[in-house]
């Protein structure tokens, strides 16, 4: 089942994966990916000549792009993870799938992170927060220019910041290049007994994994720090080459 959501401020591209113990049904949907000027706060005004994009495995699946400060255009092609899908009839818990993460620059030079939000979701949707979502196996490639944000206090969320300052046309390095279920789900059980009778039943059985992927972006000011720190809330440090070096929370 494929949804695909456009909305109007943000474009997060996302999958939901279907857990019935060895087989995973895939659904999918596109939401947001975002903007924000110096400000923190998304102003198509001060976004203009700003793009921005999503590529899965060398294509483009999501973008958003200010063109003349008034208009706006958000476009998606493709629904994420399709290839998981193509590769096998089922999906294999356990086994590490090929999933190419980049970011790409459609208007003017920005610096950009990616947040990465994974957990569990019960048959009415709601987050189970008794299930493990580190079993939602996600390694960001720190050695290729991605520093990982290290004091995120939600266990379900991941935060990387891309450390190069990403040109027009420019793409950053994959972030993530596989992404897995752990085989370790298989063997968590709850136990309950109804007379003599002992009943044991997968944990995991009848929920879903989700994740969802968001790009964003800061235009390129003279305050580089400044603007990072009024957009993402957290102090950056960056060298004289451009490079940010180091990423800690505002005391």
């Amino acid at each position: 089942m494929n949804l695909i959501r456009n909305k109007k401020e943000i474009i997060i591209a996302s999958i939901t994966i279907i857990l019935f113990v060895c087989t995973l049904f895939i659904k999918y949907k596109v939401e947001n990916l975002s903007i924000t000027n110096a400000n923190g706060k998304l102003a198509i005004g001060s976004a203009q000549g700003m793009g921005i994009g999503i590529i899965e495995n060398g294509k483009m699946v999501s973008k958003r792009y200010y063109d003349d400060g008034t208009s706006s255009e958000v476009s998606s092609s493709t629904p994420l993870f399709q290839e998981i899908l193509n590769s096998d009839s089922v999906f294999c818990i356990g086994k590490k799938y090929n999933e190419e993460i980049k970011i790409r620059n459609t208007g003017q030079y920005f610096y950009t992170r990616i947040v990465i939000n994974k957990y569990w979701q019960d048959t009415e949707n709601n987050i189970n927060q008794e299930l493990d979502s580190s079993k939602i196996n996600i390694d960001i490639l720190e050695e290729n220019g991605w520093i990982l944000d290290t004091n995120t206090k939600d266990k379900n969320r991941i935060i990387a910041y891309y450390k190069y300052m990403v040109p027009p046309d420019g793409e950053t390095n994959p972030v993530i290049d596989n992404i897995s279920i752990s085989s370790d789900i298989l063997k968590q059980f709850n136990i309950s007994s109804n007379g003599g009778n002992i009943t044991l039943a997968n944990k995991y059985d009848g929920n879903s994994a989700v994740v969802e992927i968001e790009a964003d972006a800061v235009g390129v000011t003279s305050n580089m720090e400044a603007a990072i720190e009024s957009a993402w809330n957290v102090k950056a440090e960056i060298n004289e080459n451009g490079e940010i070096v180091s990423v800690s929370p505002i005391e």
